[in-house]
């Protein structure tokens, strides 16, 4: 599913070989999909290529970025990376309308091509990353997502659990040579494994590689990886990754079993944000084998908060009973015993404040297993809490008469000019005279979680769950308006900086601005500090002073990590 369910791509395969991908557009109504096009790309090359044929959205996911398609080979070629035309490109006549003899413009030379033949582009895993792609057996293996990095490029990553680790460990000359002899000794636990692709457009690709000839793939090699664990944290920072409750049992919470969490989560983005729900599911087979004896399967979730290669779990992990198959299945069988269930294409999903898993259970013996074997299974269980947006300020009122927010100059009170949040004051009372009961906000200098703290005047209370700092979108408010100084405090007794910056050489800025105060005065040593700045591949900072002091800035240190282009 791509851009939020809006459109279902799907791998299309002759036999064993995958063939390329048909597009449909779904109403969300609960109509059958409509057919939009079909892309080919069986030409000879890069196969074989079999397994899992999932889809995802390069860049920022948009309907204008490419079609990434993920094979998942075992174990004998390299898994790869197929570079597709976008979801505007297919509709618009990349592949003509009916799917079949469409041919993609403008590409040179095209005589030598099968009808519907789209150029294949195929990235090779750096260090045999690829190659045996060996992942634990009954879980969903299929490694690797896809999700933007922030600066309008795209990160590829993939988790492989602590039973991924093992795997490799034991596989002899199956094993992939990457995890058994570098990553599995240095991560034995899991890791999350990172890499950068940066911008990808079919355009260029093909323009690059296909023009004025009749070849139809080309093999490129991804960027290096690195080991991301420390980007993947709860909300005191701290790294989540590896999973540390990987090898226990989720019915009883002891330690034991192979349990783990699958390398393939739902990816989730909240509308009108920069945020995705990555949603990993651990599913309970060997608990299912141990202690409940095959007749029930209990399921755990962990659910990060993604923004710009930083993700943050929200909350602690979420465990509850996924089946019992006495209630759900008539003519229940369980496996023999010793045997396990396989749940190789499971996922969950966040949806109305619950966890919506999706499973499908399957075993070898068949009749011994549900019937018709393969059976699935969709469950909801436990909650989410979390509120998934974006927050400038909230302002909770009562006011005295009723307040109409359809009249302009009523909304101009709260809306900006550039329809963001206007200033409301350190305690809300400028829109209506007075402090509101509730009104949330970060104040001037202040980190995000000053946002936990209600600045009006209904008293104080706590906030449960993570808040995380994201740009704004509606922008944020900002303390541009002159506040006047009071009691014994001058104006520029406590002057303030702020820094904001420019990834497009000084076009536009980022609507985040961070301040932070120069110290009051007399205060001669003191230093500025701006942590976690993310990521740039040009970045222009701008530090602003609006009070009436002196500006005396000695000495500037940037501290950063070389990237990869």
């Amino acid at each position: 599913m791509l851009l939020q369910g809006r459109y279902l791509a799907v791998g299309m395969n002759a036999g064993a070989y995958w063939c390329g991908i048909a597009l449909y557009a779904v109403d969300g109504a609960g109509g059958a999909p409509e057919f939009q096009g079909f892309v080919y790309n069986d030409v000879g090359g890069p196969g074989p290529i079999y397994g899992d044929n999932v889809c995802f959205l390069a860049g920022n996911q948009t309907i204008d970025d490419p079609i990434l398609s993920y094979q998942n080979a075992y174990p004998g070629p390299p898994k790869v990376v197929l570079v597709y035309p976008s979801i505007a490109q297919i509709i618009g006549g990349a592949a003509r309308s009916g799917g079949f003899g469409g041919l993609y413009p403008g590409l040179g030379n095209l005589a030598g091509w099968a009808a519907c033949q789209v150029p294949v582009i195929e990235y090779g895993y750096p260090a045999s990353l690829g190659n045996n792609l060996l992942v634990q057996y009954g879980y969903n293996g299929n490694v690797g997502f896809f999700l933007p990095d922030g600066q309008g490029g795209t990160n590829h990553y993939l988790y492989f659990s602590r039973g991924d680790m093992a795997a490799n460990a034991s596989a002899g000359v199956n094993a992939n040579t990457e995890l058994l002899n570098v990553i599995g000794p240095a991560c034995p636990g899991g890791a999350m494994v990172k890499i950068a692709m940066g911008a990808v457009s079919y355009d260029a690709l093909a323009g690059a590689h296909f023009a004025g000839n009749a070849a139809t793939s080309f093999a490129g090699t991804l960027p290096m990886y690195s080991i991301d664990n420390a980007n993947w944290v709860d909300g005191d920072g701290a790294a989540q990754v590896p999973f540390a409750d990987e090898y226990s049992y989720i019915s009883t919470g002891r330690p034991g079993g192979t349990d783990v969490y699958g390398g393939q989560p739902s990816l989730t983005p909240v509308a009108g944000a920069d945020l995705w729900l990555v949603t990993f599911l651990k599913v309970g087979r060997s608990d299912s084998r141990d202690n409940l004896g095959n007749a029930g399967l209990w399921d755990t979730v962990r659910v990060f908060a993604y923004a710009g290669g930083t993700a943050t779990q929200l909350g602690a992990p979420v465990s509850g009973a996924a089946y019992d198959a006495a209630a759900d299945w008539p003519g229940y069988g369980t496996p023999p015993a010793g045997a396990q269930w396989a749940d190789r294409n499971a996922v969950a999903c966040p949806w109305g404040g619950e966890i919506l898993v999706f499973g499908n259970m399957y075993g070898s013996a068949v009749g011994s297993y549900p019937l018709p074997a393969g059976a699935q299974y969709c469950t909801r269980f436990g909650t989410l809490g979390v509120a998934a947006a974006q927050l400038a300020d909230l302002f909770v009122g009562l006011p005295a008469a009723p307040f109409d927010l359809s009249v302009a100059a009523n909304r101009a009170l709260f809306r900006s000019a550039a329809v963001g949040a206007q200033y409301a004051g350190s305690d809300g009372s400028l829109p209506l005279g007075q402090a509101p009961p509730v009104f949330l906000t970060v104040s001037p200098g202040a980190g995000v979680a000053d946002f936990a703290t209600n600045h009006g005047g209904g008293g104080a209370f706590a906030l449960a769950g993570t808040i995380l700092p994201a740009s704004s979108n509606p922008p944020g408010s900002s303390r541009d308006v002159a506040i006047a100084g009071g009691g014994d405090t001058p104006p520029g007794a406590d002057p303030k900086i702020m820094l904001d910056w420019s990834d497009d050489g000084a076009r536009t800025w980022s609507a985040r601005r961070l301040w932070r105060s120069m110290g009051r005065q007399g205060a001669y040593l003191t230093r500025l500090r701006w942590l976690k700045m993310g990521q740039a591949r040009q970045r222009v900072l701008r530090l602003q002073v609006t009070d009436p002091v002196r500006r005396n800035l000695i000495g500037f240190y940037l501290d950063t990590d070389a990237g990869m282009d």
